[in-house]
């Protein structure tokens, strides 16, 4: 869905939005039988035995000790995941309501007493919603965004279970499915993404053989609705790992950093892809055992002892840490908080200040 307002607040609830409003999936797990929202977002095998999709990984630790001499390529022996045991099931919703939400695209719609069609909405007007049919997912995970510095043409890209697929939003109230980037393996409801220099990196989770996938986004110039939808086809795939949950990409250093993957015992796999099309492996820690999900920056905060200095801020499940990445071949955990009652540290921001 695309929602009128400020440009980029609209394109965001965009993004947002064709999560929530073209997945509309409940979750249900252990033998399909119906159970509550779970409080917590992860599945310990320790306590509960799950039915998953495919063949269920090793049992889960909260803190899986790290190996020794960690190094890229060192397998991780224990992995918690954020619902892997979750398996999408039809709608909760109202059947009529359901049919509505998936039957056809919507384009231009006022907000006329607290209604934009059958969405509720606060003095926003519905620009467009795709269902999900139209744009060849079935659920999807994740969004990230490219705007082609050549011709301004802006694009939605969003993590579906059988790859990326890609939309052009140019025309906020006219967007449409240009084509889908299909999976290196098999498909997952885990793929996220991000863009650097024009390229989008993939990773997937649970899903063995993956590893990053490369994608020049340059080739969509001068795609025409006309064609669409395409068979887009990856530009480089790195293998230095099969699967992982999440990355993370300083902009600034050139620098990615894939969490929660088969390697460093889930913590920072790292890989300089100054070169976007030729990534190489520079270093490993696995000090936390595994990181859901990491913010890395070229520190500018109030720290003067760490200002110019390169750090990941972790969520690695019952911690939160700070690791000092400067030297990729050394790096060092600087500070590290755990709260009473913690459950799962799921993910943080920092202030544009980076003072919190």
């Amino acid at each position: 869905m695309l929602f009128c307002g400020k440009r980029w607040h609209g394109i965001l609830l965009f993004l947002m939005l064709i999560l929530l409003g073209s997945v509309g999936q409940a979750v249900y797990g252990h033998d399909l039988n119906p159970s509550p929202r779970p409080l917590l977002p992860a599945c310990y095998e320790a306590d509960l035995r799950c039915s998953l999709p495919v063949t269920s990984e090793g049992t889960a630790g909260l803190l899986p000790a790290p190996v020794s001499t960690p190094t890229a390529s060192t397998p991780t022996t224990n992995k918690i995941h954020d619902g892997k045991w979750l398996q999408l099931m039809p709608d909760l919703l109202p059947p009529a309501q359901a049919r509505a939400m998936r039957a056809e695209p919507r384009y231009n719609i006022p907000c006329v007493d607290g209604f934009a069609d059958i969405y509720p909405c606060n003095q926003v007007d519905l620009l467009a919603h795709l269902p999900y049919e139209m744009i060849g997912g079935k659920a999807n995970n994740d969004s990230w965004g490219w705007r082609d510095p050549l011709d301004g043409r802006e694009y939605a890209l969003i993590g579906a279970r059988d790859g990326v697929i890609i939309l052009d939003i140019t025309t906020p109230d006219a967007p449409f499915y240009l084509g889908k980037l299909p999976t290196h393996s098999t498909s997952s409801s885990w793929r996220d993404l991000k863009v650097y220099q024009d390229h989008l990196f993939v990773v997937a989770d649970y899903n063995p053989a993956h590893g990053m996938q490369i994608f020049d986004l340059r080739t969509l110039r001068g795609l025409q609705r006309a064609s669409a939808p395409l068979v887009l086809h990856e530009s480089a795939h790195y293998a230095g790992f099969e699967d992982a949950h999440n990355l993370a990409i300083n902009e600034e250093s050139g620098f990615a950093y894939i969490v929660g993957s088969n390697t460093c015992d889930g913590g920072l796999h790292m890989v300089d892809i100054r070169t976007p099309m030729a990534p190489v492996a520079v270093g490993c820690y696995a000090g936390d055992g595994y990181i859901h999900d990491t913010t890395c920056v070229n520190y500018v905060g109030p720290d003067a002892r760490y200002q110019g200095r390169e750090l990941c801020f972790n969520a690695s499940v019952t911690e939160f840490t700070i690791v000092d990445v400067t030297d990729k071949a050394k790096p060092t955990r600087i500070a590290t908080y755990s709260g009473p009652g913690n459950a799962y540290i799921h993910q943080g921001w920092l202030t544009a200040d980076q003072r919190y």
